[in-house]
């Protein structure tokens, strides 16, 4: 949950302070050098400030439509208004099927209704779209781990931290999972 809340917050400050790029989203060719940078990052300070880059291309979208309702969707999550945000996700997604972090978003807000099948099913098409998803990957993992599914939560976050080794809170998360793993063959 604390990685979603993160990306939250991230993306709303990105939002709201910064041009579109020429070319934004998982498609951008600035994206690369980046996730070599995160692999590579010395500590977790530079790896916080690759991460945002990141999210930054992300987010953003080369249709203004698509980002209004982006921000539309975030400002509203972050009230606690899901049904409306998950509209405005619906929305983005209607306008751009292939903007990899509109289903991230939305996989966040079925994450928050509980809607864990949902939520999967949504990371899939993100991961389908951007398979170096780090927080996708980490949302899913804990998806598993509300399910029960310690093994395959640990699988996929391990999966995360290829591409982001630096991953906030994640090795205590790692260490959690192990452990339950050890307890149950999930």
């Amino acid at each position: 949950m604390r990685i979603f809340m993160s990306a939250i917050a991230c993306v709303t400050m990105i939002l709201a302070g910064t041009s579109v790029p020429a070319r934004a989203d998982q498609t951008s060719p600035k994206l690369e050098p980046l996730f070599t940078q995160l692999r590579q990052s010395a500590n977790e300070d530079e790896a916080l400030a690759v991460e945002q880059a990141i999210w930054k291309i992300w987010a953003r979208h080369q249709n203004d439509e698509v980002n209004s309702r982006m921000a539309q969707g975030i400002i509203l999550m972050n009230a606690g208004r899901f049904q409306q945000s998950l509209a405005a996700f619906n929305d983005l997604l209607t306008m751009a099927p292939r903007h990899a972090e509109g289903w991230n978003k939305r996989a966040t807000v079925h994450y928050l209704l509980g809607d864990f099948e949902a939520s999967v099913r949504d990371i899939q098409r993100t991961l389908d779209l951007e398979p170096r998803h780090f927080g996708a990957l980490s949302g899913m993992s804990l998806i598993y781990m509300e399910m029960g599914r310690a093994a395959a939560a640990l699988k996929v976050l391990e999966k995360a931290l290829e591409i982001h080794p630096r991953m906030q809170d994640a090795d205590e998360r790692v260490r959690d999972l192990r452990e339950r793993a050890k307890g149950k063959k999930t």
